[in-house]
Formats: structure tokens, sequence, C-alpha cells
């Protein structure tokens, strides 16, 4: 009796120690499950997040293109209709806003001084704050890191600058083209003229005046285009024989409700070129001087480049 109630004694306290042990190992692994999925989720946030960041990024890449401005804001996209987050809310999935930092600087981008933006997108993370140092120049840009949980995404729009220079220096040898195709128009046209010896000693032909015809002296003169505020050039090629009533224009003006005759509008149309060349991709201004180096005698040469609009005529 005494072994058998021993046996049954030590079954018991087997059993107990059992079940203890049973009861541990299952707390441990309810645990294991529950730290799991919290850190699941956290993994899934930060996927999102950097989607999010991914898709902002292209929106506001598409946004500069058609602009030319940088947002600083995430709102803009959604009202503009250049993004769309979930439920329409600028909100990183632990409810802060997302944030775009961004600063220009001047580089020469293709021969053209352009301002390059450079943008970092920012997540604040779980803790919902900033912990990275804004950046305010290239190097902090450049040398820019994620700090505590925060995350981010950095770009540029270099390449964007490239493409709009380079449709800039398109356009721009489009119009050298045509400029100089209408200052052979109009020397083949003036040498016809002076050709015919009774025209020989009008103004055209004796440009200087002296009631003397000099061979190819109608040559002598600036055939360029007037800047209305160019007075350095001699002679300037005439259209109705009188000088001092040459084509005139406002280098850089496009006011299309007063001055009309001279704003660059009208320039464009003289040497025959599109309107839509008075407008460079980023919004400037076609401007142009018909005597670069002031010179008085020939050769003359002219310039055209891309600036800001001249309001005031």
């Amino acid at each position: 009796m005494i072994k058998f109630f021993n046996k049954l004694r030590n079954k018991g306290a087997m059993f107990g120690i059992d079940a203890r042990v049973t009861l541990a190992v299952t707390a441990i692994a309810a645990f294991i499950v529950g730290f799991n999925q919290f850190a699941s989720v956290e993994r899934n946030n930060k996927k999102e997040t950097v989607l999010d960041l991914k898709i902002i990024k292209n929106s506001a890449l598409e946004y500069y293109k058609d602009k030319y401005i940088m947002v600083t804001d995430i709102d803009t996209l959604i009202t503009d209709q250049y993004l769309e987050l979930d439920q329409q809310f600028n909100m990183d999935p632990w409810g802060s806003n997302y944030k775009i930092l961004s600063f220009s600087q001047e580089e020469t981008v293709d021969g053209s001084q352009m301002m390059v933006k450079y943008v970092t997108l920012v997540s604040l993370g779980k803790d919902t704050s900033q912990n990275i140092t804004t950046p305010a120049n290239y190097t902090q840009w450049l040398n820019l890191v994620t700090t505590g949980d925060d995350i981010i995404l950095k770009f540029s729009t270099r390449a964007i600058e490239e493409d709009i220079a380079n449709v800039e220096a398109a356009q721009l040898s489009i119009i050298q083209n045509l400029l100089n195709s209408y200052v052979k128009q109009k020397e083949s046209t003036v040498r016809a003229y002076c050709n015919v010896v009774g025209n020989r000693l009008t103004a055209t032909c004796d440009v200087d005046g002296n009631g003397t015809y000099n061979e190819n002296e109608e040559l002598t003169q600036n055939f360029m285009l007037k800047d209305i505020n160019d007075s350095a050039g001699k002679y300037y090629i005439t259209t109705n024989g009188t000088h001092g009533t040459e084509n005139k224009f406002k280098s850089g003006y496009i006011n299309t409700s007063s001055n009309i005759p001279y704003n660059m509008y009208t320039f464009m149309n003289v040497i025959g070129g599109y309107s839509e060349y008075v407008i460079s991709p980023r919004g400037l201004t076609l401007h142009f001087t018909s005597n670069k180096y002031n010179s008085v005698d020939s050769p003359y040469y002219s310039e055209i480049w891309y600036d800001n609009e001249v309001t005031v005529f």
C-alpha cells in the first residue's frame, strides 16, 4: 500500500510539474507571437511610409515640370490633383504630416545658369518629432542621413534643369538662325536696290551721306533689328528709306496692352518665328541687343538670351 501510494504520489507530482512547464512555455509562446505582430505592424508602417515618400517625390517633380515651382507642402499637390494619398490626408501612419524641406542653389547646367532645387521629404516617425537637422546648403544635404526614427527621401531637380537648359538652347539656336536669315534677306534686298545706278545717292546706299557712293557701301550698315535703347550703332537698315525709322523693339518687353509694336512678340513675328519662343520653359523672356559691342562700324554683333521680363517701356 505504501509503495502503491508512493507511485501515485510520484505521478501526481510529475503531472503537476508538467502542467507548470506547459503553462510557462505557452505563456512565452504567446508573448513571442504578440511581439512579432507588433514588429510586423511597424515594418508595414515603414514600408507604407517609404512608398508614400516615393509617390510624393514623383508628384512634386511632375508639379515642378509643369509650373517650375517646388511645392512647400503636400496639401498643394493634393489640391491640384497631382497626388492622392489614402483618404486624401497628408499624414504618415503615425499621424504626423509629411514635410517638404528644400533650398535652391544656382549652378551652371549645360552652359546655362539654373536654380537647382534640393529637396528632402520627411516622415517624423513614431516619436512624431523631427530628428534630422534641416539642410541649408548642398554639403549638408549631401551628407544628410536618417536620424532617430525619421524616414527621409532626398532628390533634386537637376535632371529637369538639364532638360530645360537644352530646350532653351534649342529655342535660342532657332531664333539665331532666323535672325541670320533676316539679315541675309535684308542684305540681298539692299544690294539689289543699290545695284540700280539711280538709287546710289539715296540714304540707303550713300550711307555716310557725303554725296559719293562707294561699292558695297550699303553693306556697312547694321542690318539687325534695333533695340529701342541702343544708340551706339552708327547705321541701321531702314524700313522706308529714312534713317531713324527702323524696326525698334524693347528688349525683354512682352506687354500686349501698350506699346505693342515694340514688344518681343512683334519682334518674333518680324523675323518669322513662333510666338511660343518668346517665353522659355521656365518662364523667362526673350532679350536681345542689336549691337553688343557698341560698334560704330561694321561688323556688328547681336546677342539673344532669356532673362526676367522687362515691365517698364
